[in-house]
């Protein structure tokens, strides 16, 4: 069976040989770049394939990242449904990064997948998306209003907006 090329940047995960390809980016990232738990970096483990959104991150062809996203509505072990799409997990091995794929990350879920929704990210950040998000929203204050920090499904009295909440750390 001839496997499809991927170009450079963000695709979604659908095929069995893609899956394997994040299975294999979650055992790479815990064998060969585990994470800094002073960075707030965390473990990762692979997904469900049901109301999710798993993207794999392309560089020549070769998958060099993921990001998870947790669809709005999603349920969980009984818990409540999700209120709003939230990116829980983010990946690029070290030598992808500082290339702007976060950037385009981001661009990506607001434009693209959620362009008329709030989306959240799974507390904690790491340092390193936190950075990036810093960044995204000084530049792009149309969107300022949409991206939170979470931690449960996100509901009401569980999220943060990450603006007001980097102007407050700024102070």
């Amino acid at each position: 069976m001839h496997s499809k090329q991927h170009s450079d940047g963000w695709s979604v995960c659908k095929t069995e040989e893609d899956w394997k390809k994040l299975k294999s980016l979650i055992e790479f990232h815990t064998t060969k770049e585990p994470p800094d738990l002073s960075q707030m970096e965390t473990l990762y483990r692979c997904p469900p394939t049901k109301q999710t959104l798993v993207k794999l991150l392309f560089v020549n062809q070769e998958a060099v990242g993921f990001y998870v996203v947790r669809l709005k509505g999603l349920q969980e072990e009984g818990g409540p449904p999700f209120e709003l799409p939230i990116l829980d997990a983010v990946f690029i091995c070290k030598a992808h990064r500082r290339q702007g794929w976060g950037t385009a990350m981001i661009e990506e879920l607001l434009t693209v997948h959620f362009p008329d929704e709030n989306i959240g990210f799974s507390q904690p950040i790491s340092r390193s998306l936190e950075l990036v998000l810093k960044k995204f929203l000084l530049s792009n204050p149309r969107h300022r209003d949409k991206l939170w920090a979470v931690e449960n499904c996100g509901e009401e009295g569980d999220r943060l907006n990450l603006w007001l909440a980097s102007a407050v750390k700024r102070r």
